[in-house]
């Protein structure tokens, strides 16, 4: 129970070295960092990660803040919760593809389901299906093509089931996502969505509770001193403000400059130019 707690406090300090100071950014004016919707943020490797696999299209928002947890085998890892997922950040691969996974959240939701009919494996698949030996589930359309085109084994995992009814909707298991198929949204792109495990995971196990999903406030400070503007780090000059003036920051850092926001302008300032102080 010791080493537990030392290896959580050893992670909790590894979160606070990642993403701290963990800056935000207005989701009208950015797009990304600090989502307006459910008052969160998003940095680091898990926000490099959900940036380059799909977003909140795929993902969705993210609905805490990243903290310190522990992975299946027990090492220390920093998870985010999304409407969708769970993104966990494994520091021990740091240096490998997969530093950013995305939680067995549909392991862990259909454990104990297995011997219902639709869990049971298969011997083969059909006509226009591929079966997978490891599981013994086959996977076909409408979810077939979509597993491939969106990221297949590394992002979604095997399939656990087979295609089957449940809620209203078509669905299948997957370890790390449920595949809903929406026939009233035919030729809009969203035919097929993710289930929003990442919600329903944090409320049955308790994970809501934590602080990291108490809604963030975007981090204010002032200017030390009268400074330039920049359209991007070192970029040209898009305006002055004097000494004193309150920013909100909203990107960085990037080298030594962050990106800080007041009404009427945005730009990037260097970090010698603002007044830090320490967070309770």
């Amino acid at each position: 129970m010791l080493e537990r707690g030392v290896r959580l406090a050893a992670l909790t300090a590894l979160v606070v070295v990642l993403f701290a100071p963990q800056l935000s950014r207005s989701a009208e004016a950015a797009g990304v960092g600090y989502f307006d919707p459910t008052s969160h943020t998003l940095g680091g490797p898990i926000r490099e990660y959900w940036e380059s696999h799909g977003g909140l299209w795929l993902f969705g928002y993210p609905v805490s803040e990243p903290y310190a947890a522990l992975s299946e085998d027990g090492r220390p890892i920093v998870a985010q919760y999304f409407e969708r997922t769970r993104l966990e950040y494994h520091p021990a691969l740091d240096d490998t593809p997969y530093r950013v996974l995305g939680g067995r959240l549909g392991a862990v939701l259909t454990a104990g389901r297995e011997h219902q009919p639709e869990f049971l494996p298969v011997a083969g698949a059909g006509a226009g299906c591929e079966y997978f030996a490891p599981t013994g589930h086959t996977l076909c359309a409408p979810f077939r093509d979509w597993w491939r085109d969106k990221g297949g084994l590394p992002i979604f995992g095997y399939p656990l089931s087979e295609a089957f009814e449940e809620g209203g909707y078509t669905v299948q298991y997957f370890e790390r996502a449920r595949f809903e198929w929406h026939p009233e949204n035919l030729g809009t792109g969203w035919e097929v969505e993710l289930g929003h495990l990442g919600i329903d995971d944090a409320r049955r196990t308790g994970a809501s509770t934590l602080d990291a999903f108490n809604a963030a406030t975007p981090v204010m400070t002032t200017l030390r001193v009268a400074t330039d503007l920049t359209a991007s780090p070192g970029g040209e000059v898009v305006g002055t403000l004097n000494a004193g003036t309150p920013v909100r920051v909203i990107d960085g850092p990037r080298s030594d400059r962050y990106l800080v926001q007041t009404p009427g302008i945005t730009g990037w300032v260097a970090f010698s130019t603002l007044s830090w102080t320490a967070r309770p």
